[in-house]
């Protein structure tokens, strides 16, 4: 079984999300920062009218980096936004959230025989998946929208 991709990257990692998860690709919004939000929520941006979180993922992707600190000494030079959508439920509402890339790659095809387990690292992450470019993180939307809902509400408690 053969899965179509959007390759980009965050933080100099190269990574994917099924194109089926991605709703549109977009030149980052102007942002309205959220106080007390966790260092992987840069701040909130209209996109067609709607509020959405730009989250940042890097924060917890990158191993040296402690997710605690001020959330403006890990801001990277990231222009563009991955839109993309999620419905945990079947039942619920689908769950909309901007992701800060620091740049769209190119849309590709990823045989399931081309992956591998999860490296250590973010429950998001699911796979390693190869295309002629190298390696890729396969992230889950679901589950990092989930990460970040329990990074908010971790938040709400200190």
């Amino acid at each position: 079984m053969s899965v179509d991709v959007v390759f980009f990257e965050i933080r100099g990692r190269r990574c994917a999300l099924p194109v089926s998860v991605v709703r549109e690709v977009l030149a980052a919004p102007a942002l309205t920062p959220v106080p007390s939000a966790p260092p992987g929520i840069r701040g909130v941006a209209p996109v067609h009218g709607q509020v959405l979180a730009l989250v940042d993922l890097g924060v917890w992707m990158s191993s040296n980096i402690d997710p605690r600190v001020d959330a403006s000494l890990l801001r990277t030079g990231s222009d563009k936004i991955l839109v993309v959508e999620c419905a945990p439920d079947p039942e619920a509402a689908p769950v909309r959230a901007a992701l800060a890339v620091d740049r769209v790659l190119r849309l590709g095809t990823i045989d399931e025989e081309h992956s591998r387990p999860a490296p250590l690292g973010p429950p998001f992450v699911s796979a390693t998946v190869l295309d002629v470019e190298g390696p890729a993180l396969m992230l889950d939307v679901c589950a990092a929208i989930e990460h970040v809902r329990q990074a908010v509400r971790a938040v709400g408690r200190v």
